[in-house]
């Protein structure tokens, strides 16, 4: 799946995908609408591949193999994150498998809730603190970190609908 700013790579079923790009692309339009006036928004070069496996057990081996040698949250599947954003690289890992518990569709909206979420610390990067007149190195101190986490929550539960923005329950 490929829009203008996603480039999603998966192996999951079509139910499970379908309209995921048109809400990542409405949600990119609202984030970056709201930052642009506001802020220096640089947008972004290029689209950011996502990789959504379909399967948490594929999600740990390769994210352990590809970022376990220079992060330790990724050695052990205990203390793994649920999804993960490479700023610098442009790129967004999730997966969908959840809790075999709940019904499809509202494992679906975690996982959908998981990758805004993710794609938030991405575009918070890119387009504030790695804009002109951002710093870079502030993004990594801890006094910061606690307003960043607390954006990628927001905005993973916000929809824009009906000329508003929402808290998406």
């Amino acid at each position: 799946l490929a829009t203008d700013h996603f480039a999603i790579e998966t192996d999951c079923p079509d139910w499970l995908t379908r309209g995921m790009h048109d809400a990542l692309e409405a949600y990119y339009a609202a984030v970056a609408g709201e930052f642009a006036a506001r802020l220096v928004w640089d947008p972004l070069a290029g689209p950011v591949a996502i990789q959504f496996f379909r399967r948490k057990a594929d999600y740990q081996a390769f994210m352990k193999q590809a970022y376990g040698g220079t992060h330790a949250a990724f050695r052990d599947p205990a203390t793994m994150p649920r999804g993960w954003a490479d700023a610098r690289r442009l790129r967004l890992y999730t997966h969908y498998e959840t809790d075999p518990g709940l019904p499809p569709e509202l494992n679906r909206e975690i996982a959908l809730y998981v990758l805004f979420h993710e794609a938030n610390h991405l575009l918070w990067w890119k387009g504030v603190v790695h804009a002109p007149g951002g710093n870079p190195e502030a993004y990594g101190e801890a006094r910061f970190s606690w307003f960043e986490e607390g954006l990628a929550e927001y905005f993973a539960l916000t929809r824009f609908e009906l000329g508003r923005y929402r808290i998406h329950e």
